[in-house]
């Protein structure tokens, strides 16, 4: 974690969080970044605010995740914030690590200075013989009831369990 660094927050898809940046519709000037444009709009008219069409990178709206559901604020955070932050445990694949727990960390140590969690534990993922996740535009998952009807339910609950922890 030595390594952090910016990255870009942007993507243009047409869904997502959209940035609440807003620019002149004229001369491209950004006006403002808030998330309530009705003052924007006053001094420079509606038809001349407009909103950036970007949409948030899905790991950075990721990283908001506990400021959002602990109703954190810059100046005076929340009870159930104080309460509940940082956080005991992280539970993860190894897969999304350098996604979203480095955002998590990052969002974590530059608003609050402390980490988010005291732990990250990875558990395990279901893959294919060339060590592929599961997905369905690979197609190369498995049927679960297939397998049930197979070898049974519990046999399937048991080789997951034993096949994932790692």
């Amino acid at each position: 974690m030595g390594n952090l660094h910016e990255w870009c927050i942007s993507r243009q898809l047409w869904w997502g969080h959209q940035i609440p940046a807003y620019f002149h519709a004229e001369t491209g000037e950004l006006l403002g970044v808030t998330a309530d444009p009705k003052d924007l709009e006053k001094q420079y008219g509606k038809a001349m605010v407009i909103r950036d069409a970007d949409v948030l990178d899905t790991w950075f709206s990721a990283a908001l995740w506990p400021f959002s559901v602990l109703d954190w604020d810059f100046e005076n955070p929340s009870k159930l914030f104080e309460k509940y932050y940082p956080a005991q445990v992280l539970e993860t694949g190894h897969d999304i690590l350098l996604f979203w727990v480095v955002r998590m960390l990052l969002f974590g140590y530059d608003l609050t200075g402390q980490t988010p969690f005291k732990t990250i534990y990875l558990h395990g993922l279901l893959t294919d013989d060339q060590g592929r996740k599961f997905s369905k535009s690979l197609g190369n998952g498995v049927d679960p009831i297939e397998l049930i009807k197979e070898f049974s339910a519990d046999a399937l609950r048991l080789a997951i369990v034993i096949g994932n922890t790692p």
